[in-house]
């Protein structure tokens, strides 16, 4: 209706805002706002369930898989890999300190960014060092033999990475750099 147009909230007023959904539902509805902020609480918990769940799988198959210590793949009675899940827990106190939810976002992002410009990358690779292997599926949309969808997404990926703060940088240079020595101290140990 016109006559609600007058209880918009200014969108400098919105930009400037640090919760600008609770800012939009104006000052007239505080029960709005109170549903708000539990529905955003209870979404942010359950992301952090949900990746605390999928980080300890992911450091349980690679444990199984030999590249990393063969602790984390050990299982209980009911097949949960615990030890990956403590240390998957451990790993998540570590980030409390630093207590913004924007840089502790941005490490997950540059994460996941990083994630998809590896499968775009493995995508164009194979295309050139194992043509002859057989695949359940194939890319659509080439020019000669560049596949343009994984470039396209690849190119994507890194601009969108790019993006970050520096000290989200900071951070993954200094994981990548602890996984690193991980990893070069496993394989020395390893007889060739």
């Amino acid at each position: 209706r016109i006559d609600e147009v007058d209880d918009l909230t200014p969108a400098g007023e919105l930009a400037e805002s640090q919760s600008p959904l609770v800012t939009a539902l104006g000052p007239g509805r505080p029960y709005a706002a109170r549903a708000l902020g539990a529905i955003a609480l209870f979404a942010t918990a359950n992301t952090a369930l949900i990746t605390l769940i999928v980080t300890s799988r992911m450091l349980f198959g690679m444990a199984r898989a030999g590249d990393l210590p063969r602790a984390l793949a050990r299982l209980t009675s009911r097949g949960t890999p615990w030890v990956a899940a403590v240390a998957s827990l451990i790993a998540a106190a570590l980030l409390l300190p630093f207590g913004r939810v924007s840089f502790v976002g941005g490490l997950s992002s540059l994460g996941a960014l990083a994630a998809f410009t590896a499968v775009n990358a493995a995508l164009i690779l194979l295309r050139y060092r194992r043509p002859e292997l057989e695949r359940p599926f194939r890319v659509p949309g080439r020019i000669g033999r560049v596949p343009v969808l994984p470039v396209l997404g690849a190119l994507t990926a890194v601009a969108l990475a790019t993006q970050l703060p520096r000290d989200v940088y900071a951070a993954a240079a200094a994981l990548a750099a602890l996984l690193l020595v991980i990893h070069w101290i496993r394989r020395v140990g390893r007889p060739c």
